[in-house]
């Protein structure tokens, strides 16, 4: 199977689109891992992958919180408040600064 992304057409690191994947998927350590393994890039290792995942968190409890703020809808305050809590559950493992001294 082939995931393509036409949205940025490889303008982006792919360790972003995987990274989506991952948080939306809600998929777990063995999963990511099985993705990796699966994925024919060696630049995308585990500590890039949970960086990205970090920033597309964060991006999307951002986002989340504009959304509510300026629509009122209560969909996006359960939703802002796993993908913040996911954020900052990333940024207490212990690996996180050899993960970020990785993306060097």
């Amino acid at each position: 199977m082939f995931l393509i992304d036409w949205e940025y057409a490889r303008m982006n690191d792919p360790a972003w689109d995987l990274a989506y994947l991952c948080v939306e998927g809600a998929f777990d350590m063995t999963q990511e891992q099985l993705l990796l393994a699966s994925y024919d890039d060696a630049a995308v290792t585990y500590g890039r992958l949970q960086v990205f995942k970090l920033l597309t968190c964060t991006l999307n409890a951002l986002w989340g919180v504009l959304q509510e703020g300026t629509k009122g809808q209560q969909f996006f305050g359960s939703w802002t408040r796993e993908r913040l809590a996911s954020a900052l559950q990333l940024t207490e493992d212990p690996r996180w600064t050899k993960w970020v001294a990785e993306l060097k």
